[in-house]
């Protein structure tokens, strides 16, 4: 999608969405059983979403990555 957005001339914009692992494992047990992420899953995406900094996804090719982690604790 970076690519074919760039080629239009368009911007590219991430947005990151950093709930708290806590935050993220206390909604994953509220989820019926059979729709529930495994434990060790959860935590190696968390692990990667924290990993891909702004600073990361600029070098990969968008304009702009912003950080969302203050509104999703305010409203969780």
């Amino acid at each position: 999608l970076v690519e074919r957005a760039r080629w239009h001339g368009r911007p590219v914009v991430a947005l990151r969405f950093l709930p708290r692992l806590d935050t993220c494992r206390a909604r994953n047990a509220a989820r019926p059983a059979n729709r529930r992420v495994p434990g060790n899953v959860l935590t190696w995406q968390h692990d990667l979403t924290i990993a891909a900094t702004p600073q990361a996804l600029i070098a990969e090719g968008f304009t702009a990555a912003h950080d969302i982690a203050t509104l999703l604790e305010d409203h969780a």
